[in-house]
């Protein structure tokens, strides 16, 4: 369909150019405004800002950074943890050691880029020391099995 109004010939397989006038009364193209320049960077000057106050620690700075991200770091780490118990704490871990951390914050990316990586990395730890724990769960299990059938009266 978009391919059409485009002047696209649709065929299975692929697409290819064609030049046909578009049909009249068809929909033009959708152009989708993109913001003004300055923009983007009036915002990453702000986020920029913020975090350079909370740098040296202002909580105001630090308590805004956390309004703005924490919704969304949440939701990231419910999303691979699955459980909200669990990603209640690793959310509030995550922030934790960012406020930590804050000093090593180069800005090679952007803030909730590193905030989010932050979050990550605490995942795949809480997942390891699961998986840690499981794995001895079951070689006391197995342990425990083993010693009770060998120690039972004949």
């Amino acid at each position: 369909m978009i391919a059409e109004s485009l002047g696209c010939d649709v065929t299975p397989g692929h697409a290819r150019a064609t030049h046909r006038r578009p049909v009249p009364g068809a929909n033009p193209p959708t152009v989708l405004p993109f913001p003004p320049r300055g923009f983007a960077s009036a915002m990453d000057d702000d986020e920029a800002a913020l975090v350079e106050r909370a740098r040296t620690h202002d909580a105001s700075a630090w308590s805004v950074l956390y309004r703005r991200h924490h919704a969304a770091v949440f939701r990231h780490v419910l999303y691979l943890v699955g459980r909200s118990n669990v990603a209640e704490d690793l959310t509030q871990e995550t922030f934790a050691r960012a406020l930590v951390s804050l000093p090593s914050f180069v800005g090679r990316s952007s803030f909730t880029t590193w905030l989010h990586g932050i979050a990550l990395n605490l995942v795949r730890t809480n997942y390891r020391s699961h998986e840690r724990a499981t794995r001895a769960q079951d070689h006391l299990s197995r342990i425990h099995a083993t010693h009770g059938a060998s120690v039972e009266p004949e």
